[in-house]
C-alpha cells in the first residue's frame, strides 16, 4: 500500500483500498480475500498532498 503511494507521489494523501467491498489492511493476504488472478482492488484518494 505505501508502494503505491510513492509511485503515484501521493505523499501523505489518505488512501483507502477495497476489495470486493471490503477495506483492505496491510496484514490481510490474498488468500485471506480469496483473490484470484485478474481480481480488481479499488482505491479512493481523500485529498492529494505530495
Amino acid at each position: 500500500m505505501n508502494q503505491y503511494k510513492e509511485a503515484q507521489g501521493l505523499g501523505r494523501s489518505k488512501v483507502v483500498f477495497y476489495f470486493d467491498g471490503q477495506r483492505l489492511t496491510e496484514t490481510l493476504t490474498p488468500e485471506q480475500l480469496g483473490m484470484e488472478s485478474g481480481d480488481v482492488i479499488e482505491i479512493v484518494i481523500f485529498g492529494i498532498y505530495p
